[in-house]
């Protein structure tokens, strides 16, 4: 089933009001009105819940999908670049509030794609989305999607820095356990070496 498919049940269900199917009650949900602001003036709480109604029409039509919003939507950043926002003029409180426009408390802070990992630790691209994708630098994967969070690499730099030993380094000192028995050849340069050298 492709992305019409999906968006076509969706509208066939809105458009018939059924209740009695799982769809039918999911999609009522979306029937709602979502607050999302305008002019300026948007509420991160509205696009949550507009994406949590969406992606549970989703789930009630295809099992393998997830009624669990993905990370990156949950991410204040990440709404604002899909919908070409400023992420400054989230988060309005809505008509008749006292706090007309304040900034999101994020509780999940901004998620870092393999170039600003990269850019973080001045090393290629190859370098930090092989060190994300083997696990040395925590990130979240689904699907192609991986990113990371500022703490996380930064745990990872702090894991990876050289501690400066506090007591000095001793360095064994090996003694052969050979003979001192050499052999030359008579008459040989190591031979005459060995006589012209003084005792």
């Amino acid at each position: 089933m492709n992305n019409q498919d999906y968006i076509d049940r969706i509208r066939e269900a809105l458009r018939s009001g059924e209740t009695d199917a799982p769809l039918g009650t999911v999609v009522a949900r979306l029937r709602e009105q979502f607050d999302v602001g305008g002019n300026g003036r948007w509420r991160y709480e509205g696009f949550i819940g507009l994406f949590s109604a969406i992606r549970q029409a989703l789930a009630a039509m295809d099992d393998t999908i997830s009624s669990e919003l993905p990370p990156f939507l949950l991410d204040p950043s990440a709404i604002a670049r899909v919908f070409r926002l400023q992420v400054d003029d989230f988060n309005w409180q809505g008509v008749g509030s006292t706090v007309e426009s304040r900034l999101v408390d994020r509780a999940d802070p901004e998620m870092l794609t393999f170039r600003e990992v990269a850019r973080m630790l001045n090393c290629s691209y190859g370098e930090a989305r092989n060190r994300m994708l083997d696990g040395r630098i925590r990130a979240i994967k689904d699907g192609r999607w991986c990113r990371s969070r500022r703490q996380w690499v930064e745990e990872y730099v702090e894991k990876c820095t050289v501690q400066p030993e506090t007591s000095q380094a001793q360095v064994p000192v090996i003694l052969s356990k050979r003979a001192n028995i050499v052999r030359v050849k008579a008459g040989g340069v190591a031979h005459r070496f060995l006589q012209n050298r003084p005792n």
